[in-house]
């Protein structure tokens, strides 16, 4: 349950609600039996309390399978908790910017899968290089982007941005699946490398996606297999383990 400022609505308003209901459905099922042992009589309210009931029931239950397909639903984070992640992802940048050798602007950020049934990965936490830059905001689905093409292959991948839509399209990367909002948004990337964030009991479940991009490209860092693309890739399998472990103690996994 989203609140309209990206918050998720704190605990002890869950669990308000959720005491109310069961109060409501409970108390609805007693009276509906003391009625229909002819203890009391009051007309008409036989309906509404089987309303309650019916109501209180699916609320609750609701609320069980919801917890279950998305355990993170209700969780909220707090800033002290988003401003030591955005400091390690800063800590994180720094050590991308050491192995690349250039000192140019890198900034990183985790976008977290979301949903229960249609799925999208959004920005959770950011480094605080660019942090109010209006693409922050974004939400991509699987095979969207590279970031959504990390998700959907469950694997790293490495995108020169600065090439031209005519390279991309004979590569077989037109457009990337992007909106026209979207590519309007990211234009200013020229650099972007993205690995997934597995579940730490289940490396086969993608939890998340762990980017790197810059404004400014980066020369021979896009193949994997040359020697600065493997000290790309090894950081970025650190980095991963080192964020699921993260999110997992935040309970967000």
């Amino acid at each position: 349950m989203v609140l309209e400022t990206g918050e998720y609505m704190p605990k002890f308003i869950l669990i308000g609600f959720q005491i109310i209901i069961i109060v409501l459905a409970v108390s609805s099922f007693v009276l509906i039996n003391i009625i229909n042992l002819g203890l009391i009589y009051i007309p008409g309210i036989n309906s509404f309390l089987w309303l309650f009931f019916i109501i209180g029931t699916i609320a609750e239950i609701s609320y069980r399978l919801l917890k279950i397909f998305d355990p993170n639903i209700f969780i909220r984070i707090g800033d002290k908790e988003r401003k030591g992640i955005s400091l390690y992802l800063d800590q994180s940048s720094e050590l991308f910017k050491n192995i690349i050798g250039f000192d140019i602007p890198i900034r990183a950020d985790i976008m977290v899968v979301k949903g229960i049934i249609y799925k999208k990965i959004r920005i959770e936490f950011i480094s605080s290089y660019k942090k109010t830059q209006r693409d922050v905001s974004i939400c991509l689905e699987k095979w969207q982007g590279c970031a959504g093409l990390a998700w959907g292959l469950n694997e790293k991948i490495f995108a020169d941005l600065s090439l031209d839509e005519s390279i991309l399209n004979k590569k077989g990367y037109a457009l990337w699946g992007l909106t026209p909002e979207l590519r309007d948004k990211t234009k200013s990337i020229k650099a972007i490398f993205s690995t997934p964030i597995r579940h730490p009991d289940n490396v086969n479940k993608v939890v998340a996606i762990l980017n790197y991009d810059s404004d400014v490209q980066i020369p021979d860092a896009f193949d994997p297999q040359n020697d600065l693309g493997k000290k790309i890739s090894k950081h970025l399998d650190q980095q991963s383990v080192f964020f699921g472990d993260i999110l997992k103690m935040l309970k967000m996994i």
